[in-house]
This record gives C-alpha cells, structure tokens and sequence, in this order.
C-alpha cells in the first residue's frame, strides 16, 4: 500500500513513544489521545500536560499498584522521545525527550523480537474499534518456564494503563482508538471510510508473546 498522509480527526494526537532493543533495533509505539471529546483543539500546554502523565507508563514513578514498561525490561532496553502530532492537518510535530533506560536487575533478556502486548478495547467490536501495543521486550525472568508472560506482570501493565486513563480525565485527556480511514482488502483493493476516534475502556494482555520480527 502507498504511503498515505496522516488522516485528521478532532481533537486527537498521534504519539509515538521511541527507543531501542538490546539489538540496536528500535521499538516505535504509536497511542492516540483525544482532547475535550474532540470539542476543542490541543494546543502545546495540554500536549505537554499530557507528556507529564504518558511518560509515567513507560519510566519514572508508575501509577499507584502498578508497573511502568521500562520497570520490565534491563538496562540494554532504552527510550528516548515521545513525538506528538495533532491529527488536525495543520500542525507540526512536538518532540518530548524521554531519555529512560530499563530498570530490571536480572541477567538476561528475551529475544528482542519477542514482546508483550497490550490490547485496547472499546465498547464496540470489530478491528477498526480494538488497537495494539507491542511492548518493548522485557527481561527473561518475566516469563515462566512455558515461555507465557508471568501473570503479575501482565497484571501491572494493565494496572498502570488504567492508571493513564484516570490521570487524564482531570486534563480533559481521553485514550482512543484512532481509525485512519482505510485498509488493504486481500485482493488488493482499498476500503475507505471517514477517520475517527474511539474511547477506549480497557486494556487486557494475553499471557503469551508475540513476536516483532523487525526488532531482531
């Protein structure tokens, strides 16, 4: 499929939390928030209240009872940017620096291809209503001796993004899942449709991994 311009939907920005793997390969999450219920236009100081809250779900101080990402992962994990792009058609990015490492003491990594995944689901069913985080890799000991995510683990991550969610309903913040407008059918032809956000209210993480075969 050819490359395609950012589709606009009101009052969502497009944030892509960037690092690298203990292979040197990089790890690109891409989140979509939504401003004032699309309402109102986010300016530079509700994306950077907004960046205050979101670095605390991958470093720093987690939510209260949970884990932030990097808190999962060794040293050779690494984070470096958050970049925000307003989904207005007009705007320019704005870089945040997030220059984290991995805080796990244990002595091995999972492969770097190998992540966690964070599902994000909305009231409504279907593939253009259900986004996907795949996680950057964790250490070894994060997973038990059937190679599936250690359940605390999995319990913690869902934990501190419902604590995401909760910092950001004073800010006028709201995660969704940002539907860009189109997808390749199998025989190769495009469907389209108008661009558009969708509240999320939950996240769930499979207890198995799945694997990012560009991050080797």
């Amino acid at each position: 499929m050819a490359v395609r311009p950012l589709p606009t939907i009101a009052g969502v920005v497009r944030c892509s939390a960037q690092g690298a793997t203990p292979s040197g390969q990089p790890w690109v999450n891409v989140l979509h928030f939504q401003y004032a219920g699309g309402a109102s236009a986010p300016g530079s100081t509700e994306i950077t209240a907004l960046d205050g809250q979101l670095g605390k779900l991958y470093h720093g101080t987690p939510f209260a009872g949970a884990d932030n990402i990097l808190h999962s992962c060794r040293a050779s994990c690494t984070m470096s940017q958050i970049n925000y792009t307003p989904l207005d058609g007009s705007s320019t990015s704005i870089l945040k620096p997030h220059v984290a490492t991995g805080a796990s003491a244990y002595a091995l990594n999972a492969p770097s291809e190998v992540s966690c995944v964070l599902t994000l689901r909305t009231n409504h069913r279907g593939r253009r209503y259900r986004g996907r985080i795949f996680l950057p890799p964790f250490a070894a000991d994060c997973f038990d001796a059937n190679g599936q995510v250690v359940a605390g683990i999995a319990a913690g991550q869902i934990a501190n993004f419902a604590g995401l969610t909760a910092a950001l309903v004073p800010l006028q913040w709201v995660p969704v899942v940002a539907s860009y407008g189109y997808s390749l059918l199998k025989d190769g032809t495009v469907s389209t449709w108008t661009p558009f956000a969708t509240p999320i209210t939950s996240a769930t993480m499979d207890l198995r991994a799945d694997v990012q075969r560009r991050r080797k």
